[in-house]
C-alpha cells in the first residue's frame, strides 16, 4: 500500500504471499475481477427481489433495517454459489487454512 492507497490485485495473478503481506500489513487486500458480470447481474436481481419481499413482509419501508438481508441464502441460489467461487474462498483459505 501507499499513501494509504491500496494495491488493487487481479484474482487471476495474485499470489499467496501478496494476500498474506496485505493482510498482515493493512488487515485486508483488494482483489479485482473475481465475479463474473453474469454473476453479479444474478445476485443483484436476488438481491432486489429479496429486498422487496422483505418490505412486503414488513408491509412498510419504515423499520429500522429496510433494504438490508439479514439471511441472503433464504432468497436465492447466488449467495450460497458465492461458497463455491474459489476466486473469492481462496484468499480466506490463505489466510485462515482450510
Amino acid at each position: 500500500m501507499l499513501y494509504g492507497i491500496p494495491t488493487i490485485y487481479d484474482a487471476e495473478t495474485i499470489q499467496s504471499a501478496d494476500i498474506i503481506n496485505n493482510v498482515n500489513e493493512s488487515g485486508f487486500v483488494v482483489i479485482k475481477n473475481v465475479l463474473s458480470s453474469e454473476f453479479i447481474t444474478k445476485a443483484k436481481n436476488e438481491l432486489f427481489e429479496a429486498i422487496h419481499k422483505e418490505t412486503e413482509y414488513h408491509r412498510t419501508t419504515d423499520y429500522k433495517d429496510h433494504g438490508m438481508v439479514m439471511i441472503c441464502p433464504m432468497y436465492g441460489g447466488a449467495f450460497i454459489d458465492l461458497l463455491d467461487v474459489e476466486k473469492l474462498i481462496n484468499p480466506f483459505n490463505v489466510v485462515m487454512g482450510d
